[in-house]
């Protein structure tokens, strides 16, 4: 299920009816008045914040969603099921698959501005894309000390849009240079 909490008392209201199987993600839409969740039903549910209602059940996703993601403005938003999607928040309707990565996809970020988004998977690579064309515009790629067996789990952008951090199972964090993709440091 999934349960909305109040941060100032520490209570849970009720839950949220609707998925068939563990909740996997989620995210809330800027301002913060609808939420995304993601399930290993393969569905993604819009919901009111407020009345706790789902609004639209996105569909057509074919594995586990690993992550959710909103642009920004809160029009857009990022599915991972092993494949990144790009979804129209208002419509509900798929706008595109990504294609260019080599496995699965594990997570992925808008930049701040909205107009690019990273995406970090199995091959050990994140990749950085143009949300507007869906073009693959540069891949990251780490020392070998660092990647050889990584997979990307969680990527984030600073705020500048300028950095980005990403993390995996070998227990390190590497922080990125967004402009030419290089490798600036890693934390252990």
């Amino acid at each position: 299920s999934l349960r909305l909490w109040e941060m100032d008392t520490g209570k849970a209201r009720e839950p949220w009816p609707g998925h068939d199987a563990r909740v996997t993600a989620v995210a809330f839409v800027p301002p913060g008045n609808r939420a995304l969740s993601a399930a290993a039903d393969q569905t993604i549910r819009l919901w009111d914040v407020e009345t706790g209602r789902c609004l639209r059940t996105l569909e057509g996703l074919t594995g586990e969603i690993n992550s959710v993601a909103f642009s920004p403005d809160g029009r857009l938003a990022f599915s991972v099921d092993g494949t990144l999607r790009l979804w129209d928040v208002a419509s509900g309707r798929c706008l595109r698959a990504l294609k260019g990565q080599t496995y699965s996809i594990h997570c992925a970020a808008f930049s701040p501005d909205g107009r690019q988004a990273l995406s970090g998977n199995t091959d050990k690579t994140l990749r950085l894309w143009d949300v507007a064309t869906g073009h693959c515009l540069r891949t990251f790629e780490g020392t070998t000390k660092y990647l050889s067996f990584w997979t990307v789990r969680s990527v984030a952008f600073s705020p500048d849009g300028r950095l980005a951090l990403s993390g995996g199972r070998e227990k390190t964090l590497l922080l990125w240079e967004v402009a030419t993709g290089r490798c600036l440091r890693s934390f252990e």
